[in-house]
């Protein structure tokens, strides 16, 4: 205590005390004084306390607020706030109208919420105030594995490829059906990982596509065309998106990016293209093919305790089918028919029966495979046949790759049938 001796604290009463006591609190937690003020007497010590509480409120305030400008500096919510107002002030500049207002912030407040959500206000605002150079290195090492995997930019200048790679804007993985037949586009897209099928109007698969595979191109070459098939997410895929906006500049400066898109879509259109000669076959047919898997014998048991559960998997050329699962039996009886359209007398390829056991949670093991060349099985039309083959493994050695040999048999019934004279002359 100033102006008194050592210990002369300890001889002042209760109240005393505990007052200086909180004064040196005060000027301990506020980093007021450190000493240097002093209360000398009562009126003074009444003028103190409530002098530093107020400087430890207004120390606190300004510690606050400090911290609160530099977090917000780059804090999503505050650079879309300051979009907002920017695109709110253009508005009032240009004197629009009331209505042509409203749309055009509900859609920039859409867009705004959009790049939120996808965390693209700050990668933008970091990317946008780097150089090219640095620029460049950042987004390869951000996205190395989806520029050197995204087959339609391989071509061009690597700063280009990263230029248009960070400007990729991430489909929503909750949405499930990315676009659907018929409806009106203006992106494409690309898969950055997992897979993604592509369906015709009719419903058939047209191709999964894996991996750095591009779609829907035609709406960057046409815009405002409707799209020609469906697109959905497979589980667990991620896709992203390029708006023609986004990719003209590139187009005209590269003619090569828009030569790959076309070519892509000749590709797309080429598979759709199978689809619509299949569904002309099975609606009007050169030839039908017949099958039975009717029964098998002699099998391995792949299971715990001895026993498999088998079915098989039935294809000619492009069209496959397949069986029930027989479960716990090594020589399963399914007696199912199928029916295989020929568009054409071309009878090349075969007949092709391969067999796996259904496991529970588990990729399914393969069996082995039976395989009648089509030539064969047309040489004799109308005439029923029937034959046991005996399983061997696969062109590709999956067996012999795990130390095992394909074992049994199995019975195929089969009736060629030619339903026109010629594969050129549609039938009456």
């Amino acid at each position: 205590q100033p102006g008194k001796g050592g210990g002369a604290l300890a001889d002042e009463g209760m109240f005393v005390q505990y007052c200086w006591s909180l004064i040196f609190s005060v000027q301990t937690l506020c980093t007021v004084g450190y000493g240097h003020v002093h209360a000398m007497s009562a009126p003074e010590l009444v003028f103190t306390v409530p002098f530093l509480l107020l400087c430890s409120m207004a120390f606190s305030v300004v510690i606050a607020n400090m911290q609160f400008l530099t977090r917000s500096r780059f804090d999503p919510e505050n650079l879309a706030s300051q979009s907002r107002k920017q695109v709110q002030f253009y508005m009032r500049e240009r004197a629009l109208p009331n209505t042509l207002q409203f749309r055009l912030a509900s859609y920039y407040d859409s867009l705004i919420q959009d790049k939120i959500s996808n965390g693209r206000f700050l990668q933008d605002q970091v990317l946008a105030e780097l150089p090219l150079n640095l620029r460049v290195e950042v987004i390869r090492h951000l996205y190395k594995d989806l520029v050197d995997n995204t087959a339609f930019l391989r071509g061009l200048p690597y700063d280009v490829m990263c230029s248009i790679v960070g400007q990729m804007a991430l489909v929503p993985s909750d949405q499930s059906v990315i676009f659907t037949a018929g409806e009106f586009g203006h992106e494409c897209f690309v898969v950055v990982q997992g897979r993604v099928a592509l369906r015709s109007v009719f419903g058939d698969e047209l191709a999964v596509l894996g991996k750095g595979s591009l779609f829907g191109e035609l709406g960057v070459l046409m815009p405002g065309c409707r799209r020609h098939y469906t697109a959905t997410l497979c589980p667990g895929a991620s896709v992203r998106s390029m708006s023609r906006a986004m990719l003209e500049p590139y187009l005209c400066d590269y003619p090569e990016l828009a030569h790959e898109l076309y070519r892509q879509y000749l590709a797309h259109q080429y598979r759709q293209l199978n689809i619509m000669t299949r569904i002309r076959a099975r609606m009007d047919p050169y030839a039908a093919l017949y099958v039975c898997v009717v029964e098998a014998k002699g099998l391995t048991g792949w299971d715990m305790f001895g026993a498999s559960d088998p079915y098989c998997v039935v294809q000619v050329q492009d069209m496959k089918d397949k069986t029930n699962v027989e479960r716990g039996t090594l020589e399963p009886q399914w007696r199912e028919d199928f029916e295989f359209p020929m568009i054409d007398d071309n009878t090349e390829g075969s007949l092709t029966v391969s067999l796996y056991d259904w496991d529970w949670g588990s990729t399914d093991d393969f069996m082995g495979e039976v395989s009648l060349p089509l030539k064969y099985l047309a040489s004799t039309p109308h005439t029923p046949h029937s034959k046991w083959v005996d399983f061997s493994d696969d062109s590709k050695g999956t067996l012999a790759s795990l130390g095992k040999h394909a074992k049994g048999q199995i019975l195929i019934r089969w009736n060629f049938i030619p339903l026109r004279a010629s594969p050129d002359l549609p039938s009456t």
